[in-house]
């Protein structure tokens, strides 16, 4: 981490002409001064949900990052390791003129990352023995299985989620295509797809329900496996808060191939904000 090419270093062998940091204009572009000290940073560590270490951080960042893994759990560790990474890379992209993350985006956008890996690391663990279906099936009698997803149109201040109720014969009860204003994460959008899903559920009293979804991190924390250092977590909140409106209400993760249907209706945009019964024909087939 010394070996960070920040100003300091690059003027110390006489790369660049001062060491002056190029953000702040104000102190020298040491790696304290960018990791705790610069303009906005120390925001993002008053925000992040673990009690730090204190420390002057003048002597070096290692130490004190040594010193995070010997009192930190290693949840807490290697978030706050994703922190530092984020913020690096803020500063590089805000220095070449490329697109970088708002400091009140960091803490948010770090605590995704991390649930993401956790949950790509545990949908591949030895220890994990859950079966993820590959295939769609039909839900019980009486049941109504619901799948959701989200697509992210490039380039658009917009994304969609959708969703689509079928029976235990297969057949459709309803479905929909649902436009959102703003950028946001996956697993945000995700989490986004599976609460418009249950006001829809709610709107049409289905007494009973099954969602399913392709987000791991998104189930698992439904389902109660997940931590709650996510960017999602409010959205969570708000679905938590409506089951007790149903009879029985379940959340399970399939594999992309078994929410094909889903992935479609979201991904096609000219569907933008379409809604029915009966699904279109083209994607009747793919049923």
């Amino acid at each position: 981490m010394e070996a960070l090419p920040c100003k300091v270093e690059l003027f110390r062998r006489r790369i660049v002409s001062d060491p002056l940091c190029d953000i702040c204009g104000i102190e020298s572009d040491s790696l304290p001064h960018i990791f705790f000290h610069c303009h906005g940073v120390r925001q993002v560590w008053e925000h992040l949900p673990i009690s730090l270490p204190t420390s002057d951080m003048n002597p070096s960042v290692w130490s004190w990052v040594s010193r995070l893994a010997r009192e930190l759990s290693v949840e807490q560790f290697h978030l706050a390791a994703v922190v530092l990474w984020s913020i690096w890379d803020r500063r590089n992209k805000l220095l070449h003129g490329d697109g970088y993350r708002a400091f009140g985006e960091i803490v948010g956008w770090s605590s995704t990352y991390m649930e993401s890996y956790r949950g790509a690391r545990l949908s591949r663990s030895i220890v994990d023995k859950r079966s993820h279906a590959i295939l769609w099936s039909p839900p019980p009698i009486g049941v109504i299985k619901i799948n959701v997803d989200a697509a992210f149109p490039q380039g658009n201040d917009h994304y969609y989620t959708s969703m689509v109720a079928r029976d235990s014969q297969g057949q459709s009860v309803w479905w929909q295509n649902f436009r959102h204003l703003g950028r946001v994460l996956p697993a945000e959008g995700e989490a986004r797809a599976v609460l418009q899903a249950t006001i829809m559920a709610l709107s049409l009293g289905w007494p009973d329900i099954i969602i399913e979804g392709d987000c791991l991190p998104v189930i698992d924390a439904l389902n109660g496996r997940g931590s709650s250092l996510t960017s999602f977590g409010a959205i969570i909140e708000a679905v938590l808060a409506r089951t007790c409106l149903f009879s029985s209400i379940s959340f399970s993760f399939v594999r992309c191939d078994a929410n094909k249907l889903a992935h479609e209706i979201a991904s096609r945009e000219y569907l933008d904000s379409l809604e029915g019964v009966t699904l279109p024909p083209f994607l009747a087939m793919s049923a």
